[in-house]
């Protein structure tokens, strides 16, 4: 196990990276397609002008709060698995990228401007 948590796996980078493509192409794939099916017969989705009607005391329907929690799950085992992953050039840019994408999705919610 030490070897593992010490770089011993980040080393076979070929695999991996592989692995790591297949599992957000199948995130994203399952995420935009939970989507769909949740938000496309919202009446907001449509008219735009419904979404300020009673602002901000909307009720979260337990499949958009479902769909905002899978999301920022995601965006935070991104930003912890991003240190045990294979290091990029791009490391700390996507580690910020990672924390603005959980404030925004956390303070959108707080908000209630879901």
């Amino acid at each position: 196990i030490f070897d593992h948590l010490t770089g011993g796996f980040a080393r076979q980078t070929r695999p991996k990276r592989i692995l790591e493509c297949f599992w957000r192409f199948s995130y994203y794939t399952f995420a935009f397609a939970y989507g769909c099916v949740v938000l496309w017969n919202k009446s907001w989705l449509w008219d735009v002008k419904q979404c300020w009607i009673g602002y901000p005391f909307h009720p979260v329907e337990d499949s958009v709060w479902w769909y905002y929690m899978i999301e920022t799950s995601f965006y935070y085992s991104l930003l912890f698995g991003a240190f045990f992953d294979v290091k990029r050039s791009d490391f700390w840019e996507m580690i910020i990228h990672h924390i603005v994408t959980i404030g925004l999705l956390s303070t959108s919610f707080t908000i209630n401007f879901v």
